[in-house]
């Protein structure tokens, strides 16, 4: 599966501003266009303070890379409401409108998400789609981008695995988020980590890790890395530009009386200018092989 997805995957973003470009350009079959909806529903805006706690929790439980879980427990109804269904049922409609004919080229937009590198969202990762002229063909454009999709998602859902060669199993998912901010569609590629389990160890004291990146148009790419034990949170904000971080910067007491008001303690908050450093060589996947994510 992994290596049929690689050269396949784009980002979902690509996906959902065509389907946005092709409802104002065409009348799409009725069938096509509450696929879309499906899909296009998915999309989190962070506009205006509507980015709570739950609709987030919502959007990552949404995000497609829990459907086999939730169907092998049972949890059909759930499954079918996410962002991976959704996927599918826009593909299988674009399928029977243009009679299965095979996808046009595709170009992928963004590495690959692989297991141990941190997430990024650089600049270009997201483009305004130019739509064919031709129903039919811009139908194909949406075949391919919602391929794509499916392609990210799986390899997502490859690097949430759990390492079977690990002494101490430990727990992350990798996801993307559709999210709208200022009107515009960007992806929010994130990272959720839980410290292995240890024998000498309580659960409750067992600390959660977030990491994520974000490539904003007038603020270039911002990431962040959220640390909670024990009730205190850790936050350190990157920011490729000096006036971004210089930006943020100037908010982090305001950032300290948010985690405070919502019970918890404000820990070491830190500013950099810069994107972490990227490991010279990914972690080894579970077959123990490596993959180049910059090619």
């Amino acid at each position: 599966m992994v290596q049929q997805a690689l050269p396949r995957q784009d980002s979902v973003v690509g996906l959902t501003t065509a389907l946005t470009a092709a409802q104002g350009k065409f009348a799409l079959p009725e069938p096509v266009a509450k696929a879309a909806q499906q899909v296009l529903a998915a999309r989190v805006s962070l506009d205006g303070g509507q980015a709570s706690g739950a609709v987030l929790k919502a959007a990552v439980l949404k995000s497609g890379v829990f459907q086999e879980a939730l169907l092998a427990a049972g949890q059909g109804t759930q499954a079918a409401g996410d962002a991976k269904s959704a996927l599918l049922g826009l593909r299988q409609s674009l399928g029977a409108w243009l009679g299965q004919q095979a996808p046009v080229a595709q170009v992928a937009g963004v590495a690959p998400p692989l297991r141990g590198l941190p997430p990024r969202a650089r600049a270009g990762d997201v483009g305004t789609p130019n739509l064919p002229d031709d129903v039919l063909e811009a139908g194909r454009m949406l075949l391919e981008r919602t391929e794509a999709a499916l392609s990210r998602v799986r390899l997502h859902q490859n690097a949430s695995l759990p390492d079977q060669n690990a002494a101490r199993q430990d727990t992350q998912w990798s996801l993307d988020l559709p999210v709208v901010v200022a009107g515009q569609q960007h992806l929010l590629q994130m990272q959720i980590h839980k410290d292995p389990e240890g024998a000498d160890e309580r659960a409750e004291d067992r600390g959660w890790q977030i990491r994520f990146a974000i490539n904003l148009s007038d603020d270039g790419e911002i990431g962040a890395q959220i640390s909670l034990r024990g009730g205190s949170a850790g936050v350190l904000l990157w920011a490729e530009r000096p006036e971004t971080s210089a930006a943020l910067s100037a908010d982090v007491e305001a950032l300290k009386e948010d985690l405070a008001a919502i019970g918890l303690r404000p820990g070491a908050v830190v500013i950099r200018t810069g994107a972490p450093a990227t490991p010279a060589r990914p972690a080894p996947s579970a077959s123990g092989q490596h993959l180049d994510a910059t090619r």
